[in-house]
């Protein structure tokens, strides 16, 4: 799990699949979220304590990524922090912990004002908003929760309606339907329809032989793929750019050769079911076979003659 989540960590990492996750999955493939105007901040987020009246020590959680995001508004230049937790595996908390991580976030952009306003900062300055973003790299369902709501007790109808939500947004391939793969403009497209299909191998090797997402990946995307699938290929070591229906035949390879591995497995698990059987059959013969010499030697031996004998007759 920890190979497979630094995995992801370092392919997301990447400014341009950075924000096509942000593209892809919020704004319908849209460029909203532009590589070139992000910038790397501390993924650590830190409560210090003096940030709150009462808070006896400090508290620290580390993201997995953050970056900053510079837009332009009509009152000007805005900014805006955008975070990624890469997952591979379920986390039944985690509308709360996002949640805790950018009340974290918040409250060092609110430091980072008070410390502007000693320095002589407006008193109408206002802080980036924070938007956190969970890359499920996995072909299985999320079946966690996605929402606070959803961890809550039930509870009257009046309580129920004063509730203040948090709903996480999920990168899911298990949940994308192929044409939702496609808004994505990176790597992160293959990938994410290699997940999606893990399970329909027919299907899986038609769209790498048919799909334009698979016709020029760079290194890191099949680097990613190789360590987030099952599947293994050929990368060319003189090549930084690669099509990847080109190494169809591999995968091909690699379903016959797990297809026949599978039946190997069933095959030998079948004899040994048969073999026991046949054992079984074999050793009551046996058995019946030396009881009734045993029952020969036993009369032959009340009548006293020797074992020698018996067998002469």
């Amino acid at each position: 799990m920890a190979d497979k989540d630094n995995a992801s960590k370092v392919f997301l990492g990447d400014r341009k699949v950075f924000a096509d996750a942000f593209n892809g999955l919020l704004f319908n493939g849209e460029k909203i979220v532009e590589p070139d105007k992000l910038s790397e901040l501390d993924p650590n987020e830190i409560l210090n304590q003096d940030d709150f009246v009462g808070l006896d020590k400090n508290m620290e959680r580390h993201r997995d990524l953050l970056k900053q995001l510079t837009l332009m508004a009509a009152g000007g230049k805005t900014f805006a922090i955008l975070g990624i937790e890469a997952q591979s595996y379920l986390d039944y908390s985690m509308p709360v912990r996002l949640m805790l991580y950018d009340a974290l976030r918040l409250t060092q952009e609110i430091r980072n004002l008070k410390q502007k306003k000693v320095s002589g900062g407006l008193p109408d300055d206002r802080i980036a908003p924070v938007f956190t973003l969970v890359a499920y790299l996995s072909p299985k369902p999320w079946t966690a929760a996605r929402s606070i709501r959803e961890l809550l007790m039930p509870m009257p109808r009046e309580l129920d309606a004063l509730v203040q939500d948090y709903r996480i947004n999920l990168l899911c391939p298990n949940e994308m339907s192929d044409d939702g793969i496609r808004k994505f403009r990176t790597g992160l497209a293959p990938l994410l329809y290699m997940l999606k299909h893990d399970n329909d191998e027919e299907q899986l090797l038609r769209g790498i032989a048919t799909e334009p997402m698979f016709r020029q990946l760079d290194r890191p995307t099949l680097s990613a793929i190789r360590q987030l699938t099952k599947y293994d290929f050929n990368i060319e070591d003189d090549k930084e750019i690669q099509d990847m229906s080109t190494g169809t035949l591999t995968l091909s390879q690699y379903v016959f050769n797990k297809g026949k591995a599978e039946g190997i497995a069933e095959g030998k698990a079948e004899g040994i079911a048969e073999g026991k059987a046949e054992g079984i059959a074999e050793g009551k013969a046996e058995g019946k076979a030396e009881g009734k010499a045993e029952g020969v030697i036993r009369i032959m031996l009340s009548m006293n003659k020797k074992p020698d004998e018996i067998r002469e007759q």
